[in-house]
C-alpha cells in the first residue's frame, strides 16, 4: 500500500498537472514517513535481532543514498541536457524534470514490485507461526 501511495506520488510529480504538486508532496511525505515508522519492524523481523544494528543502519542509509545517485546524477545530467536543447544556462518549464520523474515511477514500480514478491514469499512462513502460535494458545487456554 505505501509503494503504491509512493509511486501515486511519483506520477504526479511526472504529469505536473496544474495543482497536483500538492496532492503529490502529501503523498511523498505520508509514503517516506510510513518508511521510517515501519522499516525497524521489518528489519528485525526478516532478518533477527542478531545484527539488527548494521542492518537497520545499512536500510536507514539506502533512502539518502539513493536520493544522492538519483537526485544528483540522473537529475542533474537529465537538466543539463534539457538546457543544452534550450540554448541556455538554465532549464525552463515541466521538460525538466519529466523523464527524471519517469524515472522514478519506474524505480517505485521496480519496489512495489518486490517488495509483492516478497510477501507472497513469506506468507506460508507467517501461515505457520499463526498455526503454531494458535495451536498453543489452546493447549494452555488462553
Amino acid at each position: 500500500m505505501v509503494e503504491g501511495l509512493m509511486l501515486l506520488s511519483q506520477f504526479l510529480f511526472a504529469m505536473a498537472w496544474k495543482g497536483s504538486l500538492h496532492f503529490a508532496t502529501i503523498f511523498l511525505g505520508l509514503s517516506y514517513g510510513s518508511f521510517s515508522s515501519v522499516n525497524p519492524a521489518v528489519s528485525s523481523e526478516l532478518f533477527g535481532f542478531k545484527s539488527f544494528g548494521p542492518i537497520f543502519g545499512f536500510l536507514t542509509l539506502s533512502a539518502p543514498a539513493s536520493s544522492t545517485i538519483l537526485a544528483g546524477f540522473v537529475a542533474g545530467a537529465i537538466y543539463d541536457k534539457e538546457a543544452e536543447k534550450q540554448k541556455a544556462s538554465e532549464c525552463a518549464g515541466q521538460v525538466c524534470f519529466f523523464l527524471t520523474c519517469w524515472i522514478m515511477v519506474g524505480v517505485c514500480a521496480c519496489g512495489m514490485l518486490l517488495s509483492a514478491i516478497l510477501s507472497w514469499r513469506v506468507r506460508e512462513i507467517y501461515r505457520r507461526k499463526l498455526q503454531r502460535s494458535t495451536s498453543n494458545c489452546q493447549r494452555s487456554l488462553c
